[in-house]
């Protein structure tokens, strides 16, 4: 059989310790440093989780969530939460986006809101007209 990874020599303590070193991250150990580069994860929001040896995840989370698929973010319930919080952020940003005033003349401000109006307004008319 395999070699069990070794435990944490602080007394008590259930978890990994780091590779080379006696302890786990929770009582001193240091992980190795991750490669700065410009690689896409690099740019990515990463899991919130945490490992067996007690250091944080390094894997990049899921979209709309705060964990990676290894740590829950490929549940079912989890992944519709997150399409709720996609939707609701694309809403939020759309809101902030057409909030924002713009230099525009009183006549064309209102030339745009006529136009948007009357194109709303004749729509139901054309529907309805079959069924009268």
């Amino acid at each position: 059989m395999g070699q069990r990874d070794p435990r944490c020599d602080a007394p008590g303590c259930t978890y990994i310790a780091v590779s080379d070193q006696p302890m786990c991250v929770q009582h001193g150990g240091t992980p190795p440093a991750r490669p700065h580069t410009n690689a896409p994860v690099d740019h990515m929001r990463l899991c919130r989780a945490r490992r067996r040896d007690g250091g944080d995840c390094t894997q990049p989370a899921m979209k709309g969530q705060e964990r990676c698929r290894m740590h829950g973010g490929s549940v079912p319930r989890t992944r519709a939460k997150a399409v709720e919080r996609v939707a609701e952020a694309q809403a939020v940003d759309l809101a902030n986006r057409l909030g924002i005033p713009r230099s525009i003349s009183a006549v064309d401000a209102l030339q745009e809101e006529l136009d948007r109006t009357q194109g709303r307004m004749g729509l139901p008319r054309v529907r309805l007209t079959p069924h009268l």
